[in-house]
Parts: C-alpha cells; sequence; structure tokens
C-alpha cells in the first residue's frame, strides 16, 4: 500500500537528517549521488529482544504490543478519535523505515530507542495527518465520491477476500481502519483539486529554484580502485584506495586531452555523448553500455561527492567545465536544462503538503496516557514477536487447508 501523504510526511524528517549526516560518500562506479553498501552482518528485520519474547495470538496486535485493544482510542485530532490500531501500525512502520536505513546506510550509533521519542512523536504526526485529510475534506466538501469507495473496495479485495483477511490479522486491523487506509490517497487527490491551484511558470521556476534542481552528465575517469577495499573516514565516509602515480597521470592526461577535443568541437554536445560512451568510468550496465547516457536530475537532498555539485552549479545550462578533481578522479561536467513543466505536479503537491503542515500545527493533537507512556523500542520489539507468530499460524492454516482434499474427491484410487 503506498500513500503519497506517507511518502511526504512519515518519518521523511528524521531519516532525510539521519542520511544526510551520517551516509556514505558517493559510489564513483555508477550515479555520483548513490552510496556504497554498507556492511552489516546482520538483517534487521528481526532483533534479538523480539525473538525471546512469546506472543499471545488470544490478543489483537495494538493489545499485546502497545497495551490499547484495536478499536481503543489512541488520540484525539480536534476532537476526532484515532483507534489505536492504525497509531500501532503507523509507529511500527516507522520503526521499521528506521531500521532500514540503519542497514543500508550503516548508521552508527542510532537505534529504535535512541530515537524512541522522535519516532512516536513522527507516529503521531502522521495519524493526526491522516485524521486530518479526512477532516479538512469534510469540510471543503470533497469527501469521497461513489466512484473512489467502489475502486477502494476493489483495491481492497485486488488479491481475493483470503488475501485482505490475512493482510488484516498480520497487521491487527479492522476493517474500517483497512478503509480508511485505502481511502487516504483519495482523500489527498479531492482537498489537492480543492485547496490548489494549477502554479504559474513563475512559480514553477521558483520550485525549480528553491529544491536546488539541476540536470548534468559527466566524463569520469577514476583516480582510485572502486573494487579495493575502502576505509572508514571520521566523518563516516569512504575513501577508496588510489591508483598508483603513474596511471593517475594517464588519467590526467586523458582527461586534458578529452577537454581539449570537447572545447574545440563545432557540435560539443553530440561529441562530449561520443566520448562519454568510449571513456567514461560512470556506471555501466551488463553490455558494457552506460547506465545513465542522458544524464542525472539532482535536487538540493541528493548527497554527492564534494566538489560535483559546487562545480556544476557554477555552470550556465549547455556551458561545459574545466576539469573537476574530486576524491574519485577526473570529472568533465556538462549542465544540463532542466525543464520547469517537468515538476508542475510536485510543485502543486509541495504547495499543498506546506498547506497541511499548517493544518497539522494548529491542530489539537492528544495522545492517551498509554501512548504518551509507551516504551517504543519495546512495543516494536512485541510487535515483530506478534508478527512473527500470527504469519507461522496464517501459514500453518494455509498449509493445512492445501492438504485437504477437494469435494470432488471420493477418496478412493
Amino acid at each position: 500500500m503506498k500513500h503519497r501523504l506517507l511518502a511526504a510526511l512519515l518519518s521523511a524528517g528524521l531519516l532525510l537528517s539521519l542520511c544526510a549526516c551520517q551516509a556514505p560518500d558517493a559510489d564513483p562506479s555508477g550515479d555520483p549521488s548513490a552510496s556504497p553498501s554498507a556492511s552489516a552482518s546482520a538483517d534487521p528485520s528481526a532483533s534479538p529482544s523480539a525473538q525471546e519474547i512469546v506472543a499471545d495470538l488470544s490478543q489483537d496486535l495494538p493489545t499485546f504490543s502497545a497495551g490499547l485493544a484495536a478499536d481503543e482510542t489512541a488520540l484525539t485530532v480536534n476532537g476526532q478519535e484515532v483507534p489505536a490500531d492504525l497509531f500501532s501500525y503507523l509507529l511500527a512502520l516507522n520503526c521499521a523505515n528506521l531500521e532500514q536505513a540503519i542497514y543500508f546506510y550503516g548508521l552508527s550509533g542510532v537505534s529504535v530507542e535512541s530515537y524512541a521519542d522522535q519516532l512516536l512523536q513522527d507516529s503521531l504526526n502522521a495519524a493526526a495527518s491522516y485524521a486530518l485529510l479526512e477532516q479538512k475534506a469534510m469540510e471543503a466538501g470533497c469527501p469521497l465520491t461513489d466512484e473512489q469507495r467502489a475502486d477502494i473496495q476493489e483495491q481492497m479485495m485486488a488479491n481475493g477476500q483470503q488475501a485482505y483477511d490475512n493482510q488484516k490479522q498480520l497487521f491487527g486491523l479492522t476493517d474500517e481502519t483497512m478503509e480508511f487506509i485505502f481511502s487516504v490517497d483519495s482523500y489527498y487527490d479531492n482537498l489537492l483539486d480543492s485547496q490548489t491551484s494549477d502554479p504559474t511558470q513563475a512559480e514553477l521556476e521558483q520550485y525549480v529554484s528553491d529544491n536546488g534542481i539541476f540536470g548534468v552528465k559527466h566524463i569520469l575517469l577514476m583516480t582510485v580502485d572502486p573494487e579495493g577495499t575502502p576505509t572508514v573516514q571520521e566523518d563516516g565516509s569512504y575513501a577508496y584506495p588510489a591508483l598508483d602515480e603513474a596511471t593517475v597521470a594517464e588519467k590526467k592526461a586523458l582527461a586534458e586531452d578529452l577537454l581539449a577535443q570537447l572545447q574545440a568541437s563545432d557540435d560539443m554536445e553530440t561529441l562530449f555523448d561520443q566520448l562519454m560512451e568510449e571513456y567514461s568510468e560512470d556506471g555501466r550496465n551488463a553490455d558494457g553500455t552506460l547506465a545513465s547516457p542522458d544524464g542525472y536530475v539532482y535536487d538540493n537532498t541528493a548527497s554527492l561527492v564534494d566538489g560535483f555539485r559546487e562545480a556544476t552549479l557554477e555552470l550556465e545550462p549547455g556551458e561545459l567545465s574545466g576539469i573537476v578533481e574530486t576524491a574519485y578522479g577526473y570529472h568533465i561536467l556538462l549542465r544540463l536544462p532542466v525543464d520547469p513543466e517537468n515538476y508542475r505536479d510536485a510543485c502543486r503537491q509541495s504547495a499543498f503538503n506546506a498547506l497541511t503542515a499548517q493544518w497539522l500545527e494548529a491542530a489539537e493533537v492528544t495522545p492517551v496516557q498509554a501512548v504518551e507512556n509507551l516504551d517504543v523500542a519495546d512495543f516494536y520489539a512485541r510487535y515483530n514477536a506478534w508478527q512473527s507468530a500470527m504469519a507461522e499460524q496464517l501459514q500453518a492454516e494455509s498449509a493445512d487447508a492445501s492438504a485437504q482434499p477437494s469435494s470432488g474427491d471420493s477418496g478412493n484410487s
């Protein structure tokens, strides 16, 4: 289940700030914003504490993990009650997102326990934002249409009744909450249409500027060995072993020759593509072709190797750089134009997300005492233990059902 609002609001600030502070440097063998995989020996999907807990499946998931029954109130938003099953679902998802970030980005000193307060607050904000979408849609006179309700039911039952029932059981959700979660996108769409207008050209250009969006192609000649074992620096970044001095000198001479060819060309952009395809040591497909022949588009959230962004932004669109040296080698950059029209939907959604943030700031959000006192790390361990036990039970039930003879079998050979 994907939800635009969830992507925009749930843990976004937490995960982006963590990754910006501690993610390793860019991988020179591919997209210069990409981080090499962190070495990790354990799968974060189940913590040792969760493995030690004996789940009681006679209790529903929110009761076992948070001490609140699924249909009990976890918080109120402007007086509207938000059930515990929705809140626990969002909190568990928030914890899972953090654990994935820890695993994939190799974040040190970060855990569900150490970020418990922020995880709890982020989840309260997410639950409140969901409730506010419904409230504001009613106030604006744009509730769900009959067509949307029918589409929601179709989505819920897309894989059949049994799959729906299993999903509902596995996440400890009531039918009402399941339907509400599937409705969030439609509330979002209705309010987006109701509360925002199509952006002007000036607004589109301002959006591109405010978000630091730029396009670039580069020819990369590496002066490090990406196959070598990297060392971790004090700031948490990776440093790959340098190539020998003679090879580095050859790379520098080649970069100077390629740059001279480009500067002398009457059709620089066409020649750039030819030289990039032939010489660039950027990421490549299995057949040897460049993985990103059309270049890259970045915004101000992209983590780029030091010097790459700065050198690109000194150029005008269509302008060629000199030789730019970074920790990974020599680059020749070609800045690409960015068409603001490509960001019309994003600009409008950004304006709407700013409005939802105002609604959230003005809302009266009151968690119940049990939520305020919740031990988030213990909650998540119990949540995982219960889910694992329920998954095993559902799998066993499915196996038993498959083993039963069909009604047409006589039992005789």
